[in-house]
């Protein structure tokens, strides 16, 4: 008896400690609107009006929520927040600083669902960063719509680009610099320079895109020293090739 006393003792505990657990798991949602006013504690009944005061007030498990509208700002993620906007075409975050990046993404963060334009670069990646960026448009940015610098090309810092439409930037649409790579059903097009430009030592899969009417080749890239794989993509009606293979000796594998 006492061992059955002892067992419905600690089934009691775990019943009170699980709300608990639950809980401590969830995100944190914090809500913006640019039609906000009033008192602004970033809940769904009183959001915050921009996307920075949001930003102050996350934290690695945050979860930003954006409603329909234009935000002027430039966006210094912090590292393990997520953004969602409520609709790509009608989330629009415009460069207030045309020499900043529109977006500045640290590590083990996400994008989903905003356009991003207006800036310097749509999107620059910090070095080492796991990001992704999915879902989104990004456009009319003055040089690539997103740059990522030199980092490691192990799978746990890899940059994951999917489902988006990146177009008609002033130089490329993506450039990338030595990375992991997951380029995948993007839509990209009508940039000034390469559609996808990939520098030597990289490690990339590049696969389902629709690469056009780019001012340079479709895609280019640099293979000393990693593999790049190119599969079951659209590339047609680009300025020069439609994949640029560049090396300079170092054995390596398009």
């Amino acid at each position: 008896m006492k061992n059955r006393g002892a067992r419905v003792a600690l089934l009691g505990i775990f019943i009170v400690m699980l709300p608990f657990f639950a809980f401590s798991s969830r995100k944190n949602k914090i809500f913006v609107n640019t039609k906000s006013f009033g008192n602004q504690t970033g809940s769904s009944e009183r959001p915050f009006k921009t996307i920075a005061q949001a930003m102050k007030e996350a934290d690695k498990d945050s979860q930003i929520h954006i409603a329909n509208g234009t935000y002027k700002e430039n966006i210094e993620m912090k590292k393990g927040v997520e953004i969602f906007g409520e609709n790509k075409k009608h989330v629009i975050i415009e460069s207030s600083n045309k020499e900043d990046s529109v977006i500045l993404m640290r590590h083990k963060d996400r994008i989903n669902k905003v356009t991003l334009m207006g800036g310097k670069y749509g999107v620059k990646v910090k070095g080492d960063a796991k990001v992704f960026i999915t879902d989104v448009i990004i456009k009319n940015n003055n040089k690539d719509g997103i740059i990522a610098e030199e980092g490691d090309v192990r799978n746990e810092r890899k940059v994951s680009i999917s489902k988006s439409e990146i177009m008609n930037n002033g130089r490329t649409g993506i450039f990338s610099h030595k990375r992991r790579l997951s380029i995948m059903d993007n839509n990209i097009h009508d940039n000034k320079s390469d559609g996808i430009d990939i520098e030597q030592n990289s490690n990339a899969w590049i696969e389902g895109n629709d690469v056009k009417d780019n001012g340079a080749s479709g895609i280019k890239v640099r293979i000393d020293g990693y593999s790049i794989e190119v599969k079951k993509n659209n590339i047609r009606d680009n300025n020069r090739e439609g994949v640029e293979v560049e090396f300079d000796g170092k054995a390596g594998r398009v």
